[in-house]
């Protein structure tokens, strides 16, 4: 893959290393940057504990509740 350090978000983000430690050095630096919330958004940043994924699955159910509501009013 080059020369780089495994284990570290460069590898991940720069070089294209999908190892579980480049992958996971970046999503902890994603993390700390965003000021990480566990919600919805964290789900799609990759967490999968059971608060992200209640919240996703909520938020997945009232975008389709939505969607059907603009198709039947259409």
């Amino acid at each position: 893959m080059g020369s780089f350090v495994h284990g570290t978000s460069t590898g991940y983000d720069n070089h294209g290393c999908r190892c579980t430690p480049c992958h996971e050095a970046s999503k902890a630096r994603r993390q700390a940057t965003l000021g990480f919330v566990h919600n919805s958004g964290a789900y799609t940043n990759g967490c999968r504990c059971d608060i992200c994924r209640a919240a996703r699955l909520a938020y997945n159910r009232e975008w389709r509740a939505r969607k059907l509501q603009r198709q039947a009013s259409a």
